[in-house]
């Protein structure tokens, strides 16, 4: 079990407003262009006017609602990093994987078998490995 007794108070506070001002803009655009093509007011006529307003007024508050994340982020960073200190950090479990994705076993005992050179046998392990490739390319293929 590991503890992550410390985090980056600068990546997390970025990392919260490039998200929340993100989500925010594209949700705000989405919002300003449904308002305007399917809204009452678009029936009688189209106000590409109020339409660029509206954008514009997204636009300020999503770079708003971005500065007032990364102010809390950082705030929140900044007192995870205190009481972890003192109480503890998030305990996580990692796993590493049960077995590699290609086995190389023996080869250097296959490659003295046939009597093969160094490079010989680095070019027969280079071609099964493009060989398992094809192959599960081509099973993936079949699945989408």
């Amino acid at each position: 079990m590991m503890e992550i007794k410390k985090i980056d108070i600068l990546s997390v506070a970025r990392l919260s407003a490039c998200l929340v001002g993100g989500i925010y803009f594209v949700a705000g655009v989405v919002v300003s262009l449904a308002v305007a093509f399917f809204g009452l007011t678009a029936i009688s006529s189209f106000d590409v006017l109020s339409l660029s307003s509206a954008l514009l007024a997204t636009l300020l508050v999503a770079m708003v609602m971005a500065a007032v994340s990364f102010i809390l982020a950082a705030i929140l960073a900044w007192l995870y990093n205190i009481f972890a200190k003192y109480f503890g950090g998030i305990k996580i479990e990692l796993a590493t994987a049960k077995e590699p994705l290609i086995k190389f076993n023996g080869l250097e005992q296959a490659a003295l078998k046939k009597n093969l050179a160094p490079g010989e046998a680095i070019d027969q392990a280079q071609h099964e490995i493009n060989k398992i490739i094809k192959e599960q390319s081509a099973g993936d293929s079949y699945k989408s």
